[in-house]
């Protein structure tokens, strides 16, 4: 299964974006607060439990050229890849969710539409929590 989120320009430098989302817990602020409930971090990853009881753990893999990656941690309930990819652009930093998950189809199918708004709500969070730092 695979997710794409849908692309934002967020208005400040691409370290900032990059340092943020490097730290695991600062990911609690991205997330919805009315389908997300029992958040937890450390330096390597983040737990939470989202709407309907399922338990999602990211470990944070890499930062690079192309923005931050997390991979599925051992509570999650199957294997999958979050890379957020980030490029400069004129004004700020041009950015999606991309995910991919080892899923058998009628997972994916009851996964997908949910997934997608969540990672949708993460990106329009992200834009609010940090250009309203600046």
């Amino acid at each position: 299964m695979t997710i794409q989120s849908n692309p934002l320009l967020i208005h400040c430098g691409i370290e900032k974006v990059s340092s943020y989302l490097s730290i695991p817990s600062n990911l609690s602020s991205l997330l919805p607060k009315d389908r997300i409930s029992e958040f937890q971090s450390d330096d390597q990853g983040c737990a939470f439990k989202v709407q309907g009881g399922i338990t999602i753990s990211l470990v944070f893999s890499e930062r690079n050229e192309q923005g931050i990656r997390y991979m599925s941690g051992n509570k999650s309930p199957f294997p999958f890849t979050l890379q957020i990819q980030l490029t400069a652009k004129d004004g700020g930093v041009e950015g999606y969710l991309h995910f991919t998950g080892d899923t058998s189809p009628m997972v994916a199918m009851l996964a997908k539409n949910p997934l997608t708004a969540l990672f949708n709500d993460m990106g329009k969070n992200l834009k609010i929590q940090l250009e309203s730092q600046s």
